[in-house]
């Protein structure tokens, strides 16, 4: 014959009543139960002897930072158990769909920057040349740079003027 499986909210009325927490009206409807009810009687005798033996085995002393360290991690993992637990609201999908168009903006922003100062600037060279370019009415009567090199080369003016 198997033995019934004991109920939850029976061993939590006897462990009451073993601790000497219960009032005295319940006190004895247990004790008028553990006469009735054998098998009530016997989970009592169970627990009572479970209850002994935790009074021979030798109490330890831990180290108080052991203690502290384990309640730190205790604290720890049911902080992140709570905010596992938390439901999510839009606000927070509406947070991180910032957070990522932020970042999407600053790699934008810095990858253009990077390839504007790599890639040289094709109108740099115009810039230079307008000077040039201004008062080229001036310089087409001369007809070639030969006759430039020539003239510079002559004598004629001095650099320096």
């Amino acid at each position: 014959m198997t033995q019934p499986v004991p109920n939850n909210y029976d061993t939590q009325l006897l462990v009451a009543y073993l601790d000497g927490e219960v009032d005295a009206q319940t006190r004895r409807d247990i004790e008028t139960r553990l006469a009735a009810d054998p098998e009530f009687h016997r989970q009592m005798i169970e627990l009572e002897e479970s209850w002994k033996s935790l009074d021979l085995l030798e109490i330890v002393h831990t180290d108080k930072e052991v203690l502290k360290t384990t309640m730190e991690l205790l604290a720890i993992n049911a902080q992140k158990d709570a905010e596992a637990a938390r439901p999510r609201t839009p606000k927070d999908g509406n947070l991180r769909l910032a957070t990522l168009l932020g970042a999407l903006l600053c790699a934008a922003g810095l990858t253009y920057w990077t390839v504007a100062a790599m890639v040289p600037n094709p109108n740099q060279q115009l810039l230079q040349d307008m000077p040039i370019i201004e008062n080229m009415e001036y310089y087409k009567p001369v007809g070639s740079m030969e006759f430039l090199e020539k003239l510079m080369n002559s004598g004629l003016f001095d650099p320096h003027e």
